[in-house]
């Protein structure tokens, strides 16, 4: 038995070996997505991550699990925002409409997901707040013109839309969502203080890969796609401030440390 016992152990240190090593390759591969896929490519990749992502979920969130970000409460309070309608893209199971709603504010929230729609429908039901909640693309929203006074982009959704003419588009659209002085309330991907193995590894090699005849010809440094989400870091300040400012965006505020932004829009109507 201690023969047999040896081996059982050996062959499960050896699994968790080749585990480490095909996860550490999945990782690799992922990284070099943005540079193989074009971005309607990419866009179905996100959809599929998120329509995925609350697949294990069964029971309504914690009520101490909703809470909003410093960010997003400095900028309700600096802007004040304590009435209106406000529309928060990527609400998942209803962290930030519910949160808001409490505030005063009538909110909807937007989701790929329809677990996490009805999971935040039903938290909202049960704790009285004006909060209401919709299963569609952010990339086509089945909103008519000047229907809310705000709109959210929380948790780095701004950085989940590939290519920048794509987002600079998604932005300018947004404007005809928008009310007269409406505010566009937007979180955004920024490099890590440091980086590491794995994007000193990536970034000249998808460099190299963008080169290639038949490679996604709007990859920028920066793209990047984990387990199946992708994400673009924008390098450095001036390129979100100008990518901004090339959507028409009129910029209100914009904190490059703390990764957000308000901006007004111009109307579409």
């Amino acid at each position: 038995m201690r023969l047999f016992g040896s081996l059982i152990h050996f062959l499960a240190r050896a699994s968790e070996w080749a585990g480490d090593r095909f996860h550490q390759l999945s990782n690799l591969l992922n990284g070099i997505l943005p540079v193989a896929l074009s971005p309607d490519e990419i866009t179905m990749l996100v959809r599929h991550f998120y329509r995925r992502a609350y697949t294990d979920w069964h029971d309504l969130p914690n009520p101490d699990d909703l809470f909003l970000e410093p960010w997003e409460i400095e900028v309700l309070d600096r802007y004040h925002i304590r009435s209106g309608t406000l529309l928060v893209m990527g609400s998942g199971v209803g962290r930030e409409p519910i949160q808001i709603a409490r505030r005063g504010v009538t909110t909807v929230g937007v989701d790929t997901n329809a677990i996490a729609v009805r999971l935040a429908s039903r938290t909202a039901a049960t704790l009285g707040v004006r909060a209401h909640f919709l299963q569609a693309s952010f990339l086509d929203l089945p909103f008519t013109g000047s229907s809310f006074n705000y709109i959210l982009l929380p948790s780095t959704m701004y950085s989940a839309v590939a290519g920048v003419a794509r987002r600079r588009a998604w932005l300018h659209d947004l404007g005809r969502l928008l009310k007269p002085g409406g505010l566009v309330l937007l979180s955004f991907s920024k490099p890590r203080e440091a980086s590491s193995p794995r994007t000193r590894f990536l970034a000249p090699l998808n460099r190299i890969l963008s080169r290639i005849p038949g490679s996604n010809p709007y990859y920028q440094e920066g793209d990047d796609c984990v387990g199946g989400h992708f994400l673009h870091d924008f390098q450095r300040e001036t390129e979100i401030r100008e990518e901004l400012l090339s959507a028409g965006a009129i910029i209100k505020e914009l904190q490059w440390e703390r990764g957000f932004a308000v901006v007004a829009l111009p109307s579409q109507r």
